[in-house]
């Protein structure tokens, strides 16, 4: 009778692990609603659409059923250097490049996570690597037969070779290195990063160092590469701007204006009005800066601003009143109201 009861417990017991591993595997199931290459491609979709963080997820959901996925790793692994998280991404590349040291996706990786990092000379070495690679194959006698797919793929990977070490020469101010790196960066036309992005990186170089009329044709040419490029077009204005060029600049404040609105953005309204300013079109000067303050109050130099109003008795009254609808009417907010400033603006 006790080997009976032993028996049944046993049996029991058993019965309590296949229908425990069957409810886990049907939680799984359900939390899990897709394959890991169906995940895989969900992450790719969200990548290609610049939806970093919905990549992100979809991919840790693949290597979660599918741990060894060298693929959903190293995409996760561009994820994070495309949000910045450069040492996430240097663990996952520097395990693709000990699993395989000629993987030129590693190389990439490997460049940029370093590059994030400020490892400079371990972000040079591998971009080298990357642009190597390339060469091995451009170099090729047979290399005009290549199918066109490969051939982009290798002409990619050189001009992002050659964008990782402009951009280092450029912080290390090696203008004339930088240069060559951003003239070999644009030779072939790359699937990783826009001509016009390239073009708008080279102009910074000059920009910032408020070198002018070095950055503005560049700015141009990045316009015309692309039509949608927000930030070119606003550095050219500047640059202009800055080098007291006011009628060019107000026109190419203007030019950016139908493209700012598409990115909700006041800069080129309160640009033109500067402009305005300068070229004592004061009327014209104080309407547009109005129109940029009731769109948004917060993106003016407020010390510039009042250096303007401060030149028109009405002005400082509606300034005045602006500023106290948006701090009093509910004292218990100090954002105040937005809508009863704004009814404050209109006068």
């Amino acid at each position: 009778m006790k080997n009976c009861r032993i028996s049944l417990f046993f049996l029991a017991a058993g019965l309590i692990v296949i229908f425990t591993a069957a409810s886990v595997n049907n939680a799984r199931a359900a939390f899990f609603s897709k394959s890991s290459s169906d995940y895989y491609k969900e992450g790719l979709n969200h990548f290609k659409n610049k939806n970093y963080f919905y990549s992100t997820q979809s991919l840790l959901k693949a290597l979660q059923l599918k741990p060894d996925y060298p693929d959903a790793s190293k995409l996760l692994g561009f994820n994070y250097i495309k949000t910045g998280r450069g040492a996430d991404a240097e663990r996952i590349f520097r395990d693709c490049f000990r699993r395989e040291n000629t993987d030129v996706e590693a190389f990439q990786g490997m460049g940029w996570s370093n590059y994030l990092l400020g490892k400079q000379k371990d972000a040079a070495d591998f971009f080298k690597k990357e642009i190597a690679w390339a060469n091995e194959h451009m170099g090729k006698s047979d290399y005009p037969y290549y199918p066109f797919a490969d051939k982009e793929i290798i002409e990619s990977f050189y001009s992002d070779g050659n964008y990782g070490l402009a951009l280092l020469a450029a912080v290390q101010g090696d203008n004339a290195l930088a240069a060559r790196h951003f003239e070999a960066s644009l030779k072939y036309k790359s699937i990783f990063t826009p001509a016009t992005d390239i073009l708008t990186a080279w102009g910074d170089m000059y920009y910032y160092k408020a070198k002018h009329k070095e950055a503005i044709p560049l700015y141009e040419k990045a316009v015309v590469e692309g039509k949608e490029n927000l930030a070119a077009y606003l550095k050219k204005s500047w640059a202009h701007y800055f080098d007291n060029n006011y009628s060019v600049a107000l026109k190419s404040f203007e030019q950016a204006l139908p493209v700012s609105q598409k990115h909700e953005s006041v800069e080129p309204l309160y640009g033109i009005a500067l402009c305005n300013y300068h070229l004592n079109n004061l009327e014209q000067a104080y309407g547009n800066l109005a129109k940029a303050i009731a769109i948004n109050p917060y993106y003016m130099d407020n010390e510039i601003v009042h250096g303007i109003i401060e030149k028109k008795p009405e002005w400082k009254t509606l300034w005045k009143n602006f500023g106290l609808a948006y701090k009093n009417i509910y004292p218990y907010n100090y954002a105040g109201s937005y809508a009863a400033a704004l009814y404050k603006l209109d006068g």
